[in-house]
């Protein structure tokens, strides 16, 4: 089943459903729907996408993305993939989830919590260390948007940042910190580079 959705914060919707099944046992109810969903306005598409829902004392959501793509050429980042899941008991929500390529080179994780009864909730996301090598990896490969601007780096790069948010309003932190042993950027080179931005 193909479906258009319009007028949400993300532009135009396009989603086809290619499969969806639903259980109850126990008086819990069981979901389990798998299909495509596309972004245009965004530029972006996701594939094999997978949700689970489950009803009950304690409410559970997971969802699974195969493959995250950008439409741009170049890419300003390569195809990713998603696991993430979410769990309601009374008024309190939890979740965490991560972005990341087949292999792992590139992993986003982060987890939260959210207050259904006061609208507050808080979460904190991390870039887990990225170790750019040259001839093994390099900025290049995983952000194809960048390649020919870094002729050679070597070196680390990881973030951290955090947001808080309540009915009101939403506050966000961060840092994001590189490490480069060499720096080949735009014809100079540049060693012994460590730096943390804010």
């Amino acid at each position: 089943a193909d479906l258009a959705v319009t007028g949400t914060p993300a532009g135009r919707i396009d989603a086809r459903l290619d499969r969806g099944r639903f259980a109850v046992a126990g008086g819990a109810l069981r979901a389990d729907l798998s299909g495509r969903l596309g972004l245009p306005e965004a530029g972006v598409v996701l594939s094999g996408l997978r949700l689970s829902l489950a009803s009950g004392d304690t409410q559970t959501a997971r969802l699974d993305v195969d493959r995250i793509e950008a439409a741009a050429t170049p890419a300003p980042v390569i195809p990713l993939k998603l696991a993430a899941r979410a769990t309601r008991r009374g008024d309190r929500v939890t979740f965490d989830g991560e972005v990341f390529d087949p292999g792992r080179r590139l992993v986003v994780s982060g987890k939260g919590t959210h207050r259904l009864d006061t609208g507050a909730g808080d979460a904190g996301v991390a870039l887990n260390p990225v170790t750019f090598l040259p001839t093994v990896l390099q900025p290049a490969d995983l952000f194809p948007v960048l390649a020919g601007r870094f002729s050679e780096v070597d070196g680390t790069v990881e973030g951290r940042g955090v947001f808080r948010w309540n009915r009101g309003s939403v506050t966000s932190g961060g840092s994001l910190s590189v490490a480069a042993r060499t720096l080949a950027v735009s014809g100079a080179d540049l060693n012994g580079v460590a730096t943390e931005v804010r």
